[in-house]
């Protein structure tokens, strides 16, 4: 059967059919990138010639800093903006946005990697490594919540977020195929960029260059802010369509078009954009009604009571761009004296201009350029009713912050507006269609860049704390790369600043990343469930107390033996002065810096004279050289003795007084050297009995060896005992160094805690001692960090101790602690500055201050609920902890967990 065609009768013409296939102009049609160059790290624009580079910015930290320091970065900034970036009459255009990040996935995953790097790989420690990181990923969660972790009340006075906030910086020109310049514009691009990164970091500005999977992971953010396939979680968005690398992308690969997973709508009747039904607007910034203060958008500063960001209370989604163009100044001058020409007359608005253009003259003649600049914040809404509300609040605040917006409804094009002030859209040759750019001062635009921000520390996650703002600071004094000489530690802070919950948040980090070899030297048992923390997940754990009940010792002239492989055979005589060789051995041992041998006989010689002098410093002060020649020479020959016959048991204390008898009875010495001898020996025989003899006077047993040792102070912390304190002290550091020697050449580090301190180094002598011990500590790859209450008990004698310590910690100081720290440690005015401003909110954070060679900054301590159950030793909470006892039948870690899990479901 034959079919003739019919006549067609329907009112579809070609041009209907063509319409089916033409596609709606979409908002990615806009978007001026078209592609990435990874090997010269630019993006090249839509005419397929100019090119732009990207940055990420870590502004200066501004907490408590002094008006001076702002005013040096801002000075700085200033220079960049003027002498970094050349002018054209195609000008370069430097784009800046700032927007916060919602999300904790880049820490989450950043500590998870730095646990992988350098976790011990035994089964024990890597599951509580993988203990560790899943609470802390949980912590991180209920961080970024929208109601935020709580309300910080003492400082910010808002809500206090996990976040992370981002400075993202493009710079780019547009240049024509035909324009005969003898530079290419991707390597003009680079040129540029690099004098810009290189001034940037001078000026203490972290700057990181950019590629496309960072625009790409940012814009999927902003555009697509309610992603239905992953029920708004954009950190899973972001992992479920990460961007392909360059050899798996399609062809016609466009960036532009993978943004957007749901097609944008632009609404004319209310001036929004629409993404994911939610509506977003961008309001433009007219004039500046007063002169801006440093840092002005994203520096912390003292607002009435609070201290905060004017960032920090801008509309939840917001974005601020400040966008300025490059443009040469003889130009800017050129139009600035056409409006002086042009204001004549004798009306207030005429003289007005006048002023102000003699006024610019002036100022850009001192090289202050008047460059033109528009500022806009783009903001969201739930929907249009939330959106207005947003915008009112947005408009208000700027306001008040001496910034003028335009009114929506004054807004003659306020679609096209947020798709000019998208990242590299800007085409200011095109200003002149409609003009929304204003000329702005360098000085101000130096104030207004959203260069200034808040400490993050070094981005090592061996300690992760937060700012202010809810931003993760991190470093690592385990890290070479954040040390500059040591990563021995001082924690100073009064009863009630969160000492001892951030040493035990300090320790989980330290054991569960290195798998550390711990010992703890404390009083009243503050880390008896840390232990059992460890003991829980399979590693040993010693847990000794300085009790006469417990089968303790701690003989203090256990290294005699190996002293005397080391002294030089010629001290055979002992005359009645010095030798030459003793008396450059005692001044060896006074003065000394060389970290490569102990100085074993040293460190006997500093154990003996404390029992001796009972560690009362009136008594030290009358000990001589002849003195401590004495002690050293009983030492010795007590040594000999025991060697000779023939005994395998270390020397103990009594054969020290054994030996200094023998001096007193020494005919050949003078009778007062005798009488002080003897009184010497009857000193040292108080340590050979009773509770002092239990301890100090016995070969005991040698320690276990165990992942974590914890030596409670016991009857030695009670007063009177303080003697007896510092050299049980010293007797741990000699079996700890036995361990680290032996273990140099494994990678595990040792950290070394000594708890309330200042019960400890009360005594000048241990402080000595300790400086000659720690000397080749850094070598051993051990590390002394010492937690105390104040530093007011010290002795002067600590200073060279203390000076050994890069890394100091101190947690909200009062004004006289401040006082006591420079006694030790040299303070600027910053930084004294920044100690007086750490603030605390019981029962939601504690802030500090760290200074090192490296860092130094003010920090806030929000440990997870983990760390907080472990550290809970006052009486209210070991009540606490025992109801859930006897409620759950559980033992006293369960009743930790279940408070630790209890917190986290708040």
């Amino acid at each position: 059967m034959i079919f003739k065609p019919s006549k067609n009768t329907s009112r579809v013409t070609d041009s209907d059919v063509d319409k089916l296939y033409r596609r709606p102009v979409s908002l990615g049609d806009w978007l001026p990138w078209v592609d990435y160059d990874e090997v010269s790290e630019t993006f090249t624009l839509e005419d397929g010639y100019s090119a732009a580079a990207m940055f990420e910015i870590t502004g200066v930290s501004t907490e408590a800093r002094s008006d001076n320091f702002l005013q040096e970065v801002q000075a700085n900034i200033q220079t960049c903006i003027n002498h970094t970036i050349p002018a054209h009459d195609n000008p370069f255009v430097l784009q800046c946005f700032v927007s916060d990040e919602d999300s904790l996935s880049v820490l989450s995953r950043s500590l998870d990697a730095y646990v992988e790097k350098y976790c011990r790989q035994t089964d024990e420690h890597r599951l509580l490594a993988k203990n560790f990181v899943a609470r802390m990923q949980r912590h991180f969660k209920r961080m970024t919540r929208n109601t935020g972790l709580f309300e910080d009340t003492t400082v910010t006075g808002g809500n206090w977020r996990g976040k992370v906030r981002r400075v993202r910086v493009f710079l780019f020109r547009r240049r024509e195929v035909s324009d005969n310049e003898n530079i290419d514009p991707v390597t003009e691009i680079n040129q540029v960029a690099e004098r810009f990164i290189t001034q940037m970091m001078a000026s203490g500005i972290g700057t990181r260059r950019c590629d496309d999977c960072d625009l790409y992971a940012w814009l999927l953010r902003w555009f697509n802010p309610k992603a239905d396939v992953v029920q708004g979680d954009l950190d899973a968005l972001i992992e479920l369509l990460s961007l392909p690398e360059k050899k798996d992308q399609a062809f016609s690969h466009d960036l532009s078009e993978l943004l957007f997973l749901t097609q944008p709508e632009s609404d004319k009747q209310h001036g929004v954009w629409w993404f994911d039904d939610m509506p977003h607007r961008a309001i433009t910034v007219d004039a500046l009604r007063r002169k801006p203060l440093p840092g002005h958008f994203t520096g912390e500063r003292q607002v009435g009571d609070n201290l905060y960001a004017l960032f920090d209370k801008l509309p939840e989604g917001s974005i601020l761009s400040i966008c300025l163009t490059l443009q040469p100044q003889d130009l800017v001058e050129n139009h600035v004296v056409q409006v002086l020409n042009a204001a004549k007359g004798e009306t207030a608005e005429a003289m007005a201009a006048e002023q102000d253009a003699k006024e610019a003259l002036k100022w850009m003649s001192h090289g202050d350029y008047l460059l033109p600049t528009v500022i806009t914040l783009f903001t969201r809404g739930d929907s249009l009713a939330d959106l207005q509300k947003k915008t009112n609040e947005a408009n208000a605040l700027l306001l008040a912050n001496g910034l003028h917006p335009i009114r929506e409804k004054d807004e003659l094009l306020p679609l096209d507006t947020y798709i000019r002030q998208l990242p590299m859209n800007y085409e200011p040759i095109r200003e002149k269609i409609n003009r929304k750019s204003r000329l702005v001062f360098s000085s101000d635009l130096a104030r207004l860049l959203p260069f200034y921000g808040r400490s993050r520390g070094t981005g090592h996650p061996g300690m992760v704390f937060f700012n202010r703002g809810g931003e993760p600071l991190t470093f690592d004094p385990l890290n070479k790369l954040d040390r500059a000489k040591n990563a021995f530690g001082l924690v100073l802070g009064p009863p009630g600043s969160g000492k001892s919950a951030l040493m035990v948040y300090v320790l989980l980090q330290v054991v569960a990343i290195y798998g550390a070899r711990i010992y703890i030297i404390e009083k009243g048992g503050s880390f008896k469930l840390f232990g059992d923390y460890c003991k829980y997940f399979g590693l040993s754990v010693n847990q000794v107390t300085l009790h006469p009940k417990e089968d303790v010792s701690l003989p203090p002239f256990a290294d005699a033996y190996e002293m005397l492989k080391r002294e030089i055979a010629q001290q055979a005589s002992f005359d009645e002065e010095p030798s030459a060789y003793e008396e450059q051995s005692l001044d060896a041992s006074d003065s000394s810096d060389d970290d490569e041998e102990r100085d074993l006989l040293g460190e006997m010689e500093l154990k003996a004279r404390i029992m001796i002098t009972g560690g009362d410093s009136k008594e030290e002060a009358l000990m001589t050289r002849a003195d401590r020649l004495t002690i050293r020479k009983a030492i010795i020959i007590a040594a000999e003795d025991k060697q000779a016959t023939g005994s395998q048991e270390i020397v103990l204390t009594e054969d020290v007084v054994s030996a200094m008898n023998k001096l007193a009875l020494d005919e050949s010495s003078t009778p007062k050297r005798r009488e002080r001898a003897q009184d010497m020996a009857d000193a040292m025989a108080l340590y050979c009995s009773g509770t002092a003899g239990h301890f100090f006077n016995r070969a005991g047993k040698a320690w276990p060896e165990a992942d974590v040792t914890i030596m409670e102070m016991g009857l030695l912390a009670n007063e009177g005992y303080e003697d007896q304190l510092a050299l049980g002290f010293m007797g741990l550091m000699n079996q700890i160094n036995g361990v680290v020697e032996r273990e140099q050449y494994d990678h595990r580090p040792t950290f070394v805690l000594g708890d309330e301190a200042h019960l400890i180094t009360t005594n000048p002598l241990l402080s000595i001692f300790l400086v000659k011990i720690v000397k080749m500590w850094r070598k051993l790859g051990a590390w002394l960090w010492l937690a105390t209450q104040n530093l007011e008990d010290f002795p002067d004698a600590a200073k060279k101790l203390l000076s050994m310590f890069e890394w100091w910690i101190a947690m909200v100081c009062p004004k006289e602690e401040i006082e006591q720290i420079s006694r030790f440690k040299d303070l600027t005015e910053e930084q004294k500055g920044m100690l007086r401003a750490a603030r605390k909110e019981p029962g939601n954070y504690t802030e500090g201050v760290v200074l090192s060679d490296n860092l130094q900054c003010l920090f806030r301590n929000v440990p997870p609920p983990l760390a907080l159950a472990l550290a809970m030793t006052e009486k209210h909470e070991k009540q606490q902890r025992a109801e859930i006892m006897k409620s759950q039948h559980c033992s006293e870690l369960e009743a930790v967990f279940a408070l630790a899990n209890a917190l986290e479901d708040k």
